[in-house]
């Protein structure tokens, strides 16, 4: 057994593995997203390439993408429904799923939400495991033929959010 396991602990193992998880999580820029569907709570997810531009956001259910909400609140102001997962799946060990069904439904009845747009639970990572996404908050766009066009992992910055409501085709000059 000690001489299979030696082999396993050289260079060009790590350098492997590297590889792969660099692939995993590749820059999905330009590549066409594909569709995803999945029962949830509150709303089921659906996303399929619909002819115009859409938001996606994906934030796991943990402390720092709280920090999101607002870029989701003001894409609502501005008229746009975010396809937004809360991705339970890889949530806070401090986050009991209890409470973050509680809180998704305190934003879904909040005044800042629109009824038309959906909140959905991602209770198995199924958007990260098809996607190829990192287990962070995550902001997507594609275009009417279901091509990310713009993603961006974490907060974003004002820059990133013009470019992103530009990318939407939504006037910002009111906001």
């Amino acid at each position: 057994m000690h001489r299979f396991i030696k082999p396993l602990s050289q260079p060009f193992l790590l350098s492997v593995l590297l590889l792969i998880s660099s692939v995993c999580v590749a820059d999905k820029v330009g590549e066409k997203l594909t569709p995803l569907t999945f029962d949830s709570k509150p709303n089921n997810f659906h996303y399929a390439a619909n002819g115009k531009p859409q938001l996606i956001t994906v934030y796991p259910a943990q402390a720092a993408s709280m920090k999101n909400a607002s870029f989701n609140h003001k894409a609502q102001r501005l008229g746009i429904c975010p396809l937004a997962i809360t991705d339970i799946f890889n949530r806070g060990w401090y986050a009991p799923v209890i409470i973050v069904e509680r809180e998704m439904r305190v934003n879904v009845e909040a005044e800042t939400h629109k009824p038309e747009c959906t909140l959905s639970g991602d209770y198995a990572g199924v958007a990260v495991q098809q996607w190829g996404l990192k287990v962070e908050a995550v902001t997507i766009i594609v275009d009417g033929d279901g091509i990310v066009q713009f993603l961006q992992y974490g907060v974003l910055s004002a820059e990133q959010e013009r470019e992103a409501f530009a990318l939407l085709q939504v006037d910002i000059a009111s906001e």
